[in-house]
């Protein structure tokens, strides 16, 4: 047996097991549709998300708490503030040209 896993019951990792596998499987897939997407150069969408909540929910419930930092490799955690932060600026700069438009007479 492992050291980590002195006194630990399996009982104690089934939840961690059962939920870790599907947060996994929706890793997978989210990769699955971005590589598709790239190779397509078609937009197809995962699951963005679910798979990095389901897997810090698996691992928190885990004896070893500190593995739900394998959340992270969920894609869509790191894309999600990006794309956000991206749209603002978008939106900013389409509300900022909407209203220098509105401004300037048109001959």
């Amino acid at each position: 047996m492992l050291p980590f896993c002195m006194g630990v019951h399996m009982g104690d990792w089934i939840w961690c097991i059962c939920i870790g596998t599907i947060g996994m499987f929706f890793v997978a897939m989210n990769y699955i549709a971005m590589l598709q997407s790239k190779k397509t150069g078609r937009f197809i969408s995962g699951f963005p998300l679910i798979g990095g909540i389901l897997l810090f929910l698996a691992f928190f419930l885990s004896p070893i708490r500190w593995l739900s930092v394998v959340c992270l490799l969920d894609y869509g955690i790191w894309m999600l503030p990006f794309v956000l932060i991206r749209e603002a600026i978008r939106n900013k700069r389409r509300s900022r040209q909407a209203s220098s438009d509105k401004e300037e007479p048109h001959n």
